[in-house]
């Protein structure tokens, strides 16, 4: 893409290469490590720079020819699938294992042993998905392609990016921010009934976009945003664990049931702490502000 006149518009451009650098790099650096499969880390961290990668091509996807954007995201989302099964079963083995661990009894050792050695071949199987998802997107040469023409647009932007953030960067970022925000608040009425299952991982999953479109913007706000992206990541994480017992309450009943109200428990508190402090409406607030 060709450098613009308005310095502005560059300043974006530049931006936006620059933060999707970081995650098309993030992304390189993790997939030896999933290929070895020696290490459940390096596959969630792959999983993870996928996703982000993912959000940003939705962010900023203005930035590229649309159809080239369309097929970049159509073959990260192949793999990010292939990665999000392989990781749940991993949570799965790790939650057995701290289950058998400090819970289960010498009775009960064999059945839950019986049940590890299925999850572990299941993920064995998995893993096949993974290196064949890795291949394709190698012989495609996505990756490749992504970082080249990021490297093209932040070399064609450098020299003309004004030193201060312009408001169309604050205007791009509250119009991202604020649905999030919205769409949040939207699961609130389903902290009330700690049996609505698929609304509370929905609810996680907004957490979740949020978070990473927080993370995003970051840099352009100094440390206004680190209170919301901390409040977002903690209740992200009561979420995910009331959704793994959830996972787990037909095998392990009695204890995931418990340990499941508990944490539902503790994400009603911290909602309505967060509500207390107006978390939420301050973001808000913030972001239209600097939008101008």
């Amino acid at each position: 893409m060709t450098a613009s006149a308005d310095p502005a518009l560059e300043h974006y451009r530049h931006y936006a290469a620059d933060a999707m650098l970081t995650q098309t790099q993030a992304f390189a650096r993790e997939v030896p490590g999933v290929r070895a499969a020696e290490d459940v880390e390096f596959l969630h961290r792959l999983r993870v720079a996928s996703r982000r990668l993912r959000t940003l091509l939705t962010l900023f996807g203005d930035c590229f020819a649309a159809k080239q954007a369309a097929i970049w995201q159509r073959e990260l989302r192949r793999v990010t699938r292939a990665l999000g099964d392989a990781r749940d079963l991993d949570v799965q083995v790790e939650f057995l294992d701290a289950f058998i661990a400090a819970h289960a009894v010498k009775t009960q050792h064999a059945g839950l042993a019986r049940l590890r050695l299925r999850l572990r071949q299941a993920r064995e199987t998995q893993q096949r998905q993974v290196l064949a998802a890795l291949d394709r997107l190698a012989e495609k040469r996505v990756i490749e392609a992504i970082d080249t023409s990021l490297r093209h647009l932040r070399a064609a932007t450098y020299w003309s990016a004004p030193m201060t953030t312009p408001p169309m960067l604050f205007g791009k970022a509250a119009c991202e921010i604020t649905p999030r925000v919205h769409d949040l608040l939207g699961y609130e009425i389903y902290l009330a009934d700690p049996t609505r299952v698929k609304e509370l991982h929905a609810m996680r999953i907004a957490a979740k976009h949020l978070r990473y479109t927080l993370n995003i913007f970051a840099s352009i706000y100094g440390d206004a945003l680190d209170d919301p992206s901390k409040a977002t990541r903690k209740l992200q994480d009561l979420l995910g664990e009331i959704h793994d017992y959830d996972v787990w309450r037909s095998l392990l009943a009695d204890y995931v049931t418990a340990q499941r109200a508990q944490r539902f428990t503790e994400a009603q508190d911290y909602w309505k702490k967060l509500q207390r402090q107006q978390v939420w409406e301050g973001l808000v607030v913030l972001a239209r502000e600097r939008a101008g």
